[in-house]
């Protein structure tokens, strides 16, 4: 499905040949962080978080530039995990996406979106900037929602 007007971005279902993206992305995003927080990068984990969640691959044209994964606890929509590649990164695709889900709530029964973010992410701002307020604080880690 095409997000945003006159936007090139599509959201689009994950297959089987995009799990070695989604892990390569998200892994290349945010090995620093799981290292610093929890000692070291577990793909097991990766891959039991992945079949738990509906994944996406977000697309610019014929190239896969980001990820997404959703867990849907009505009435909260988990964003679960939230990639987009460095080099097309700080161009509106993730206020794209965050504004898009907004759409998919009432299909899913849900009022909320709700995320976790490493405190130091600069991907932190991002989700500040488009109405998310922290509900639950861990050390060096913030849940952040928003409703309709």
């Amino acid at each position: 499905m095409q997000i945003g007007a006159g936007h090139p971005l599509e959201f689009r279902p994950a297959t089987a040949e995009d799990f070695e993206f989604a892990h390569a992305l998200t892994r290349s995003n945010m090995e620093a962080y799981v290292i610093r927080h929890f000692g070291g990068w577990d793909c097991d984990i990766f891959t039991e978080n992945y079949r738990k969640g509906r994944n996406y691959i977000l697309w610019v044209s014929d190239a896969r530039i980001g990820y997404v994964r959703l867990v849907s606890k009505p009435p909260i929509l988990l964003l679960d995990d939230f990639q987009i590649a460095p080099s097309h990164q700080r161009r509106g695709f993730g206020s794209l996406v965050l504004s898009y889900l907004n759409t998919l709530l009432p299909d899913l029964a849900c009022t909320a979106i709700r995320l976790r973010v490493y405190d130091e992410n600069p991907a932190r701002r991002l989700y500040l900037r488009a109405g998310f307020q922290e509900v639950e604080r861990l050390e060096g880690m913030s849940f952040l929602q928003r409703g309709i």
